[in-house]
């Protein structure tokens, strides 16, 4: 449905005037026409006549332009052992042992899997999250900038080409400016409001790229021939590493088969057929893992033998026993053979600002990052993250803003039990820009103001956020009923910084 800006009535004299740009009623208010984003230096790949060309990029400063020499990405060496690996006999039992317990493995969610797989990988001591990457961020120069112009109704275009801009380093600022839907200038960029939102619609467009498949909260990698040609591989890597160490949102839609493979060496990572999307190679595999006899097992094999053929894996079976080892030999190909190259392409990227060999370092912090989990925004969460700012106790607005506090305490409640028509993401990005809480905090820390009639801005019946300062500005309703329909309608008519 179109979304409309309301319109606001006041009693004020000056109605007629023009509205301050920078006190925008239920919409989103910022305090500058740039963001400032600060991006450490990175590695870039100059688009190649021949596979080894590099190019330096030029940082742009914001006082002077001046030139950075920055050395070209070069792929790690090739640390992926070769895809075909085969089932190793662990016991000394009987062959019908064997199997059933190859058969388990293979089919295995991966969340059983998870114990054996790395129990031989050493990591660094365990640490916060937040002081991991504030460590990566202080690679930031802030003197040095990188403009962005986004579009959010084609937020990977713009990204695209702000990234591949031969002055773009991530050790500069960004300069991220929204343009409206008519292509004119939006008077709203920021110190961090419009970073986040651009962090946040960036991660939901390679979400939803065509690199990678699967749910949309398990995605592996596949191959894209055009993206291929593109590079898309390493600049999706080069933006998931900025937007880690820059207070974007956390992505959370990795498969953990997607994670072990960019952190762990091949024969660390052991697929199986449930982490393989619902595809014709899912159920090639299937028919080929539930043969129940050597007939059964070469009938599915000449039914899937351009398949197999495909991945090598078309051999002369003696015995249905053979099954576990063609299944595994397909599982190695589809995951590690067939996206080899890509994969690679994508960890280059990945290796901006350090973030892949810190990654490796502390999988545990990034799995949780990167990893899609069922943690979910709460009214309790919101209500700490948003602290109150009180007038004197024992005054008439204090009264007021209590009375005010318990309709916003309801409000999130009902909102997280789904009684309202927005949601607590909604609430979040109304008043910060981001859906998530970024790893790296929100900084300043969010508060809670209170419209009074006689302040400025004391006459909107819709809320107000600056999403600059992660302020939320409250109306001032004579019963929970108005307060909620005024709130949940001046949220829903603000997708965008303006005025509801």
């Amino acid at each position: 449905m179109e979304k409309k800006v309301p319109a606001v009535s006041t009693n004020s004299s000056d109605s007629d005037d023009l509205p301050d740009p920078h006190l925008n009623t239920g919409y989103q208010e910022s305090d500058a026409s740039w963001e400032t984003l600060g991006t450490p230096e990175l590695l870039r790949r100059k688009k190649p006549r021949n596979k080894t060309g590099t190019k330096k990029p030029v940082c742009t400063t914001s006082s002077s332009s001046t030139t950075t020499d920055t050395e070209s990405n070069v792929l790690k060496a090739d640390k992926l052992a070769p895809y075909r690996q085969y089932i190793t006999i662990l016991s000394d039992g009987s062959e019908d042992e064997d199997e059933e317990r190859g058969a388990q493995n293979l089919s295995a969610s991966p969340s059983e899997n998870d114990a054996k797989q790395h129990t031989n990988i050493s990591s660094m001591p365990s640490r916060e999250t937040k002081d991991i990457l504030q460590e990566l961020a202080m690679q930031i120069q802030p003197n040095n900038i990188s403009r962005f112009n986004i579009n959010r109704r084609n937020v990977w275009d713009g990204a695209c080409r702000g990234f591949r801009r031969s002055t773009f380093s991530p050790s500069n600022t960004l300069l991220v400016k929204f343009t409206d839907d008519s292509g004119l200038s939006e008077e709203a960029v920021d110190q961090g409001g419009p970073r986040r939102e651009f962090l946040r619609l960036l991660m939901d467009a390679i979400q939803n790229s065509s690199i990678f498949e699967g749910p949309p909260t398990a995605r592996i990698l596949t191959l894209d021939s055009h993206a291929i040609q593109r590079d898309d591989y390493f600049l999706t890597g080069m933006m998931l590493a900025v937007n880690l160490v820059h207070g974007g949102p956390p992505p959370k839609f990795f498969s953990k088969l997607l994670f072990d493979t960019l952190v762990y060496d091949a024969e660390n990572v052991k697929p199986s057929i449930e982490d393989i999307p619902e595809s014709e190679f899912k159920q090639s595999l299937t028919s080929i893992m539930h043969a129940e006899s050597l007939d059964k097992l070469r009938e599915a094999m000449d039914r899937n033998s351009s398949t197999l053929t495909l991945a090598g894996c078309f051999h002369h079976v003696k015995s249905v026993e053979d099954r576990l080892e063609i299944v595994n030999d397909m599982l190695q190909w589809y995951v590690l053979g067939r996206t080899r190259a890509v994969c690679e392409r994508l960890k280059a990227g990945l290796e901006t600002l350090g973030v892949l060999a810190t990654m490796q370092s502390y999988p545990d912090n990034f799995k949780n990052c990167l990893v899609f989990s069922e943690e979910k925004l709460t009214a309790v969460l919101v209500e700490d993250l948003f602290k109150p700012g009180l007038s004197p106790g024992g005054s008439n607005r204090r009264v007021t803003e209590e009375r005010i506090i318990g309709y916003w305490m309801d409000f999130l409640q009902d909102a997280e039990e789904g009684s309202t028509v927005v949601t607590l993401e909604d609430v979040l990005i109304f008043a910060t820009g981001t859906n998530r809480i970024p790893p790296l905090g929100l900084l300043p820390s969010p508060n809670l103001s209170f419209l009074h009639k006689d302040d400025e801005d004391g006459q909107s019946k819709f809320p107000i956020a600056n999403t600059c300062a992660n302020q939320l500005k409250l109306p001032i309703h004579p019963s929970y009923d108005l307060f909620k329909e005024n709130v949940e309608f001046g949220i829903l008519n603000s997708p965008n910084f303006g005025r509801a």
